[in-house]
């Protein structure tokens, strides 16, 4: 079998050159990023399968609309050519008045243009585009004459986070590889949960786990696999419990299931690692290194998207993890910060630019140890209402400058991200994280915290050493009395954990009515809309610490601290 990236996408890591990309059979681009100078820059060196014009540039859809371009070549008389452009639609793009991207050389052969050129990361222009930590589009096209025209079919877009680190690809073949993998056939439903037992190798020491990858074998797997979460599992005895369940495809993780009633996902409820769509290859840096336990089971769990209810789906899949008997410095561990997938995590129908939060307080920070946990990499998850994602970070009667955020969040591309400078998080801090949503695609449908792709997520999930077993998760909501009371409702009910969406139980014109219609047939004005906002954002949440605190809940809300705000880099040059 092949391994087949998201869109046949192959992303490596080169010695000396950053970033390098094949986008197309015919176009590959590279690029570095240079922090030593003031504001910081990126060079880029495109290569492509053409005698004519070359265009690439980013943009905040992936389309010509506010695209910050540019267009290049080699003439037939030798001469480059080269213009920084910006994009106004389905049309023509327009060429600069401030010209702020430059060429470093150009070259042509019988076959490829090669155009290399560079740009700050915030040239203060307008018509510009801001080059961030956020996921952003690259776009690219390319024509068969210098005659700077329609580009036709040659055109595509990418989705990148441009200033992550550049890692050296290791020898993985100095590395031992356990495959978890698991077959079934998706069922002919739109979301499916999808949960399977698996034991790890027989060795005889605890050895390092050093990265992880999943395994899609065909296209068919990557259009409907969504993410895969692997989950430690512990019983008094492991080997009665979970032993006969190696090797069977697994059920439902949240639909009863006669056949198998004593199946026992509830035995494994520990988030140890979590790959979404659009992720790539994980791996740790070289001083860190997840335990990695011989003779443990764990289990995986596969949300399945199958929004066309097709019935002939079936592939295997699952992940491959490389480990080593070399310990590293520090064992590793992952911790989960979000919001709980409720239906308090309502957000409502014909929403623009709502926010949602979830809290972890000093409640639950005060069991770290007093070094802290050292941060590595993260991972932002929500679905396809989501179009930003911040963590805010409160310590000592301040708001910390924010550590991690992406302002253009993208449901495509949700990749586990090392960081270019590890950060610590203390006891006593209060970690926030917030998401931003635009639901008016769903043309009037409400929005639930769900497993749908439809329904919403805000999680936020960080690698960090050392490894504390005390604290995996750390989630909160707002509470459901004051949420129901807002919206007039007197009772719901929910059957089993499959039922996301309550039915409503009273008052008696509501009664038998699922939540989302009872919300959907409220009248949205502006003053209410407004009303519920402020209180699911500033109000207070039921927090739960895990496994830590058990089944014990606290209160908690946005610290009274001074709220930190970005520095203006261009206020000096307006």
């Amino acid at each position: 079998m092949c391994r087949i990236r998201l869109l046949v996408v192959l992303l490596l890591s080169v010695i000396g050159r950053g970033h390098a990309l094949v986008l197309s059979p015919e176009y590959s681009v590279t690029w570095d990023y240079d922090s030593s100078t003031s504001g910081g820059n990126v060079t880029f060196e495109v290569v492509v399968e053409t005698r004519g014009f070359v265009g690439f540039g980013l943009s905040p859809t992936g389309g010509m609309t506010s695209a910050d371009i540019v267009i290049g070549g080699v003439g037939s008389d030798g001469t480059p050519y080269f213009m920084d452009y910006h994009g106004v639609g389905p049309q023509a793009p327009i060429v600069d008045e401030s010209q702020d991207w430059f060429l470093i050389s150009a070259a042509e052969n019988d076959t490829h243009t090669t155009l290399k050129f560079w740009r700050e990361l915030n040239t203060c222009d307008g018509d510009d585009w801001i080059i961030t930590m956020d996921t952003q589009k690259m776009i690219w096209s390319w024509g068969a004459s210098d005659v700077i025209q329609y580009h036709g079919v040659n055109r595509g877009t990418k989705l990148r986070n441009l200033l992550d680190p550049t890692h050296t690809s290791p020898d993985l073949s100095k590395y031992k590889v356990w495959n978890a993998f698991n077959t079934i056939t998706v069922p002919a439903r739109p979301t499916t949960y999808w949960c399977s037992i698996h034991k790890t190798p027989n060795f005889t020491t605890t050895h390092h786990m050093i990265g992880f990858d999943v395994f899609l074998p065909n296209d068919v797997a990557v259009r409907h696999t969504h993410h895969v979460d692997v989950y430690g599992c512990r019983a008094d005895d492991p080997e009665l419990i979970f032993e006969k369940w190696v090797g069977d495809e697994g059920r439902d993780c949240y639909a009863p299931d006669p056949a198998k009633p004593d199946f026992p996902a509830h035995y494994c409820d520990l988030i140890e690692l979590g790959w979404v769509l659009g992720g790539e290859i994980t791996l740790f840096p070289e001083h860190a290194g997840f335990p990695f336990e011989p003779n443990t089971y764990i289990m995986l769990e596969a949300h399945y998207d199958n929004p066309q209810s097709l019935d002939n789906i079936a592939y295997e899949m699952g992940y491959q993890i490389y480990y080593t008997d070399q310990l590293r410095e520090y064992d590793a561990g992952y911790l989960l910060v979000g919001s709980v997938v409720s239906y308090t995590q309502m957000i409502p129908p014909n929403s623009v630019n709502f926010t949602q939060v979830a809290h972890c307080s000093p409640w639950c920070t005060n069991n770290f140890p007093a070094t802290g946990l050292q941060v590595f990499a993260f991972l932002f998850h929500a679905h396809t209402s989501a179009r930003g994602m911040k963590v805010r970070l409160f310590r000592d009667g301040e708001e910390l400058e924010w550590v991690l955020h992406d302002a253009h969040f993208d449901f495509n591309y949700q990749q586990n991200r090392l960081l270019r400078e590890e950060f610590s998080l203390l006891p006593g801090d209060h970690i926030t994280v917030e998401c931003l949503y635009d639901s008016t695609w769903k043309e009037g449908e409400a929005t639930i915290g769900g497993r749908s792709t439809r329904e919403e997520m805000c999680m936020a999930y960080f690698f960090y050493y050392p490894n504390l077993p005390e604290v995996a998760m750390c989630n909160s909501e707002m509470p459901a009395g004051r949420l129901l009371q807002f919206l007039g409702v007197e009772s719901v009910e929910l059957e089993g954990e499959w039922q996301e969406d309550p039915t409503v139980t009273g008052p008696p014109q509501y009664a038998g009515q699922s939540f989302t219609s009872v919300i959907q047939g409220l009248n949205w004005t502006d003053e209410m809309r407004a009303e519920y906002q402020n209180m699911h954002r500033y109000g207070y949440h039921e927090l739960e610490c895990f496994p830590k605190q058990g089944q014990s809940k606290a209160r908690t809300s946005y610290p009274p601290y001074p709220e930190w705000q970005p520095v203006d880099s261009c206020a000096a040059t307006k």
